[in-house]
C-alpha cells in the first residue's frame, strides 16, 4: 500500500484491519513508511506495539465517559 492512512479512516481502524489481514495470512508493507512492514520481525513488533497503544487509548477514552 502507498500509505497506512489509506487502509482505514482512523488509526484504530487501521490497526484492526492490519490485525485481521495478518490473521488471514496477508502481510502489509507501506511504500512510503518504512517502519510499516509486517514481513519483517521488527515491522511485526512495531505493529504490535502500535496495536497495544491503540488499545490503551481506547481504554482511556471509554474510562472517561
Amino acid at each position: 500500500m502507498r500509505r497506512l492512512d489509506r487502509i482505514a479512516g482512523s488509526e484504530t481502524m487501521a490497526i484492526q484491519t492490519i490485525s485481521e489481514l495478518h490473521a488471514a495470512g496477508v502481510n502489509i508493507k507501506s511504500l512510503t513508511e518504512p517502519d510499516i512492514d509486517t514481513t519483517t520481525p521488527m515491522g511485526r513488533a512495531l505493529t504490535g506495539f502500535n496495536r497495544s497503544l491503540q488499545h490503551r487509548l481506547v481504554g482511556l477514552i471509554v474510562g472517561t465517559r
